[in-house]
């Protein structure tokens, strides 16, 4: 479980809950086992929810890299023609360890 430090709107990455959460129950980032995924913003007991995917391929201790794609739920993306767009792409991750005002 973790919390996302980034703009996925910019990226037009979606997501269901809010990518910054920190709740146990409703995390911002959620590591499925099954699928080896990170999950983004996806909204508990959802089944047709929007998320986006983070798929690690490369890990150092600092971080890992792989590639993310879009799940648009029942309401996929469409071009300009009308075909089903495809969004997604390279990721880079690197942890950010936040720290109290005492270094803690």
């Amino acid at each position: 479980m973790g919390a996302l430090e980034i703009n996925l709107d910019a990226i037009f990455a979606p997501y269901s809950n809010d990518p910054r959460s920190t709740s146990p129950g409703a995390p911002g980032v959620f590591y499925d086992r099954a699928s080896r995924e990170l999950r983004i913003g996806v909204q508990p007991n959802l089944t047709d929810g929007m998320s986006t995917s983070l798929v690690p391929q490369l890990t150092w201790p600092d971080g890992f890299q792989g590639r993310w794609t879009a799940d648009y739920g029942i309401a996929p993306l469409r071009n300009s023609k009308g075909e089903r767009a495809h969004v997604g792409g390279a990721f880079c991750a690197f942890r950010s360890e936040k720290r109290s005002a005492s270094g803690r």
